[in-house]
Formats: structure tokens, C-alpha cells, sequence
């Protein structure tokens, strides 16, 4: 069988189209998926300021308490106060470190007044408790104990120093400075906060309970009877 080039293609043939049926619908393309949820970075704490980044002196204000506050503030006064006069000698006045160590009076070899080192130490060492209260090293009971013993033995030699003084110096116009009196007045400040902290401390861990008074208006309780009854 030959085939001709010159013979035509017949066209193709198609189905009829029915009545009643258009051409197929045309549907929506289709969603796009859906985005991938957000990635959470894990919470990571933030590091702490390294040491001797800076001083937060609010954060060591509060730590300290009333005990330790009151104990850092009077240590502190007492050694400034020591450096005003202690004595008022007729021709000249010593402040609490000359008068501690007995230079005072150049007429005699003898010092009068060595204990006041024990009131200058006592400053100190309410220095050093209120320290000890913020670093935690102390509760706030063993600390207001610790300030109440130290501040009381201070306060004893500042009134044996205040009688041997005017004693000392009756004949004369001497006597105890304002140094004195104001260091004085910053121990019995120290020990009057002391016993305050350890009151405060006591009703914390001991809280008052009113006692439980009978209820008139309640009923007995009513108590089966007995076998046999």
C-alpha cells in the first residue's frame, strides 16, 4: 500500500456533546500548606554581674535590717565621734583616742582610762556584725543578741569613764567633751535597736494567739447511752 502525500487528513472526530452538560467545572486551585510554626529560642537566665561590677547599695541597705542598720550606723558615728573631745581639760580637750591612751595628762604616768579601747573595739565590732547580717553569716536573732551584748558593754565603760571624769576633774572646769556624750548616745541608739530587732524577731516565730473562751450557746454533745441502758 502506496500512501500519497497529496491526500487529505480527514479531522477528527469527537463525541457529539450532549444536551444539558456543559463544559467540565472548573475548581479552585488547591490551598497553599499551611506556614511552619515560629521556633521558640530556649529561656536562658542572664548571667549574673561579675564580682566587682558595681556596688548596689539599695540591695545593701535591705539586707542589712533594722538591727544591722542600726549596728552599722552607730559603729560608724562612734569612731567618728571619736576623733571630737572627750575631755575638756582646763587649757586644752583630747578626743577618745587621746584620752584612750592616756596622753591626756602629761603630768602623770599613769592612764586612767585604758578601757575606752573597748568602747573604740565595741565600734567596730558593730561594724562587723552588720556586715555579717548582710553577707548572712548571721540570723537576724544571733545578730540583734550579738549587738544588744556588744553595745551594752560599751555603754557600761562610757558611764564607769563619765563617773571616773568628773570624779577626775571635780575641782577643776574639766569634764566630758561633746565627742563623749555624742558617742554615748549612738551606743544606747545601737542597743535600744538591738533589743527592738529581737523583739520583733520573738513575735515572728511565737505569734500571739488569743485564748479560745468557751461557747455558751453551744450544745453539749450528745453521748450515746450506755449498754444495757
Amino acid at each position: 500500500m502506496s500512501y500519497d502525500p497529496t491526500q487529505q487528513v480527514p479531522p477528527p472526530q469527537y463525541p457529539p456533546v450532549q444536551p444539558g452538560y456543559g463544559p467540565p467545572p472548573a475548581y479552585p486551585p488547591p490551598a497553599p500548606p499551611p506556614p511552619a510554626p515560629a521556633t521558640y529560642t530556649q529561656y536562658a537566665p542572664q548571667s549574673a554581674a561579675p564580682a566587682g561590677a558595681g556596688f548596689d547599695f539599695n540591695r545593701f541597705w535591705r539586707s542589712l535590717g533594722l538591727t544591722g542598720q542600726v549596728a552599722g550606723i552607730a559603729g560608724i558615728a562612734i569612731l567618728i565621734f571619736a576623733i571630737f573631745p572627750w575631755i575638756s581639760a582646763p587649757t586644752d580637750s583630747f578626743n577618745g583616742f587621746s584620752t584612750a591612751s592616756g596622753s591626756f595628762d602629761s603630768s602623770s604616768s599613769i592612764n586612767f582610762f585604758p578601757y575606752l579601747w573597748l568602747v573604740l573595739l565595741g565600734a567596730v565590732g558593730l561594724i562587723a556584725i552588720a556586715w555579717l547580717i548582710s553577707r548572712r553569716r548571721l540570723s537576724s536573732q544571733t545578730g540583734a543578741v550579738a549587738v544588744i551584748a556588744t553595745s551594752a558593754v560599751a555603754l557600761a565603760l562610757e558611764i564607769c569613764f563619765l563617773i571616773e571624769a568628773n570624779s577626775l576633774f571635780k575641782d577643776t572646769t574639766g569634764g566630758t567633751g561633746a565627742g563623749f556624750w555624742l558617742a554615748a548616745i549612738a551606743t544606747a541608739a545601737a542597743l535600744i535597736g538591738g533589743i527592738y530587732g529581737l523583739s520583733q524577731q520573738r513575735k515572728t516565730q511565737h505569734p500571739y494567739q488569743p485564748p479560745a473562751y468557751p461557747d455558751p450557746y453551744q450544745q453539749a454533745p450528745q453521748y450515746p447511752p450506755y449498754p444495757g441502758q
